[in-house]
């Protein structure tokens, strides 16, 4: 993705406008609309599971982000008006000049007081109870009186309801709660003595391993003493259980302010519904636990056997003796230095790409390079040889790697 300004070059309305629109532009080619053909890809090569569900949530983050980006730029756009105005009396003084010194309108409204009406994110949790969700509510929405249907924002209600199909029905004005997803700090906390009340608490709610138990019979079941964050963190870390799945409604616009108070948000979307199931996969399993961090390895090891974590421990070719506990943190400590070495050398091939991406690009740049900038072009190419000749994702690179595998200083001309 690529456009011709960058947020850092952004001066003024006109360019403000410009780069919101290029970026709806860019996003909605990357939308659920405009990528079929990828999740068609992937279909055809039978990928399924996490590889096909996160695609499609990267999808509806474009779709998300373009919706964000056209919101912002015709929002902008109202404001040409005053543009038109300034320009007509440069002279003019500013808003509260204009309005009154008085008047408070040129005064910013704090967060914790703004209203909702207009859709505004705000705080919802103006609380101090830990067990409250933290989120914002937004408003503008209306829900079908006949349905429960929610219908997207704008200043009139449709005149069909997508969902029943009433045509002139009653519609009421309604505001949307979307939680926060968890924090970086709350996931990264050790949350397997929650994970375990929450495996508990679905035992004792559904008939049957894989029946659906909402998230708010579920929040219900839990002990008292255990806060929002803590559980929200906990049923993300087990989402990455072989065993364990998390979705949404069918339609979430039919999600109810309670239920969609006791959603997780997970991404792209908010789940409402919490499936474990008797038997886990140990293959699919090892291939999650691989590249798991520390945090998410130890909570896909807590609940397994004796024989499953042997099983693991085989499999990921780690020291096979002692305890079942030495075996869990052995192969934490795997998962955890397999993920930071494919993040390096994803890293690594990012930063080779890029300089000799700037070196087709910018001559004036290359005239200026010293023997050591050379070496270093020269090493980058090389690896990139490698990753194009051993791997067929970077197959793109090779000519650009072998143009530069051996660069040649500048030619001088003679006085």
């Amino acid at each position: 993705m690529s456009h011709d300004t960058t947020a850092a070059e952004v001066v003024g309305l006109d360019q403000s406008i410009a780069y919101a629109e290029g970026l709806a532009a860019e996003a909605g080619e990357h939308g659920t609309d405009g990528g079929e053909t990828y999740l068609a890809h992937l279909a055809e090569r039978r990928v399924v599971g996490a590889g096909l569900t996160t695609a499609t949530d990267m999808q509806e983050a474009f779709t998300t982000a373009a919706a964000a980006a056209a919101a912002h730029a015709a929002e902008l756009t109202k404001q040409k008006s005053v543009q038109e105005a300034y320009d007509a009396a440069p002279d003019a003084g500013d808003k509260d000049f204009q309005l009154g010194a008085d008047s408070g309108a040129g005064q910013a409204t704090p967060a914790s007081t703004a209203t909702s009406t207009e859709g505004t994110p705000v705080n919802d949790d103006d609380s101090d109870d830990p067990r409250q969700p933290a989120g914002r509510t937004e408003g503008g929405y209306h829900r079908c009186t006949n349905c429960g249907y929610v219908a997207d924002r704008g200043e009139q209600p449709p005149r069909r309801c997508w969902n029943c199909g009433t045509v002139d029905g009653q519609w009421t004005p309604a505001e949307t709660f979307f939680p926060d997803r968890p924090s970086d700090d709350a996931v990264a906390a050790d949350t397997r003595d929650v994970e375990t009340e929450i495996r508990n608490a679905y035992a004792r709610l559904a008939h049957q391993y894989g029946d659906g138990v909402s998230l708010t019979d579920l929040r219900a079941a839990l002990p008292e003493g255990l806060d929002r964050a803590a559980v929200d963190a906990a049923l993300y870390k087990l989402a990455a259980h072989s065993d364990v799945s998390l979705t949404p409604r069918t339609d979430q616009k039919l999600a109810d302010d309670e239920t969609q108070r006791t959603a997780l948000a997970t991404g792209a979307s908010y789940a409402h519904t919490l499936r474990i199931h008797r038997n886990r996969s140990m293959l699919d399993t090892a291939q999650r636990i691989h590249m798991a961090d520390r945090r998410t390895a130890e909570s896909m090891l807590a609940p397994l056997s004796d024989r499953d974590v042997a099983y693991l421990a085989e499999r990921m070719d780690v020291d096979t003796n002692g305890t079942t506990e030495q075996l869990r943190e052995r192969i934490a400590d795997r998962a955890d230095r397999n993920r930071e070495e494919w993040l390096a050398d994803a890293r690594q091939g990012a930063d080779d790409g890029t300089l000799l991406y700037r070196a087709d690009n910018e001559p004036e740049w290359v005239a200026t390079w010293t023997e050591e900038d050379r070496q270093k072009a020269a090493a980058a190419a090389a690896r990139l040889q490698h990753r194009a000749a051993t791997e067929e994702r970077w197959a793109y690179v090779k000519d650009r790697a072998d143009r530069w595998a051996n660069p040649q200083p500048a030619a001088t001309t003679g006085s």
